[in-house]
């Protein structure tokens, strides 16, 4: 479990950090880093889907191991985000983690019910989930 809790991270954080590389704005970087985090997860599926819901089976080192990687990954994306606060186009009224975790609890769970043979390719449905995601962090007035 500790081998593919690792390996899982490592692909993801790679795949996410590959995108955004790419990317010409801040909102073009949140866009790839949405996109490369579902179609990582969808390569792979077994295997992060192994990572996300046995983590708790690991203790000690390797659990500790595996946590600084899942961290490394979410700084990643928490950088992307503030990245695009700075640039005035991600809202600023939420703080950058729980937009973070809203792009994580939408993407996530895809490696669980994704099916290959299904009407969406793994990059269409980053492409959705990347949409439904800017949607909702667009720069706007704030929550009352």
């Amino acid at each position: 479990i500790y081998q593919i809790c690792k390996d899982s991270l490592v692909d993801i954080r790679r795949d996410a950090e590959a995108a955004v590389a790419q990317a010409t704005t801040p909102l073009d970087r949140v866009r790839r880093l949405a996109v490369a985090h579902v179609t990582s997860l969808l390569r792979h599926q077994n295997q992060h889907a192994t990572s996300l819901l046995e983590l708790r089976a690991l203790s000690g080192e390797e659990r500790e191991h595996v946590a600084a990687l899942r961290e490394a990954h979410e700084q990643v994306v928490r950088g992307v985000i503030d990245d695009g606060r700075r640039a005035g186009v991600i809202r600023t009224d939420l703080p950058v983690g729980m937009l973070a975790l809203h792009l994580f609890n939408l993407t996530n769970r895809s490696m669980l019910w994704f099916d290959r043979e299904g009407p969406l390719s793994p990059e269409r449905l980053g492409d959705v989930f990347a949409a439904m995601f800017l949607a909702g962090i667009s720069a706007r007035p704030s929550v009352q």
